[in-house]
């Protein structure tokens, strides 16, 4: 999406409509919430392996306090189902026949 020149940014967060130097910026901070969020789902299995369902209980995507909203525990499973899938996809993780995840 770097290379997608417009005058105008449409997105779904944030202010919704960015200039490209303003787009540019908030991509990089986007970025940066996926590649620590990675480095947190890596940091929990390097205690060992873990199912989704055991990292969807963890602060990664929102924090404790609002896990108890059923809402918000799908929609931060789902999200970590994301980087998950990627992080097999890209050899930093694998998945076991039972659903566990490890380094």
């Amino acid at each position: 999406v770097h290379d997608v020149h417009a005058r105008h940014y449409v997105t779904s967060h944030g202010e919704r409509i960015y200039d490209r130097h303003h787009y540019l910026e908030r991509l990089g901070k986007f970025r940066d919430i996926i590649r620590r969020r990675d480095d947190d789902i890596l940091e929990l299995l390097g205690t060992g392996p873990k199912t989704l369902e055991a990292l969807a209980g963890e602060p990664i995507i929102y924090r404790k306090v609002h896990l108890a909203d059923p809402l918000k525990h799908y929609f931060g499973r789902q999200m970590i189902a994301k980087h998950l899938e990627r992080l097999v996809r890209e050899g930093g993780i694998t998945r076991d026949a039972a659903g566990r995840y490890r380094l």
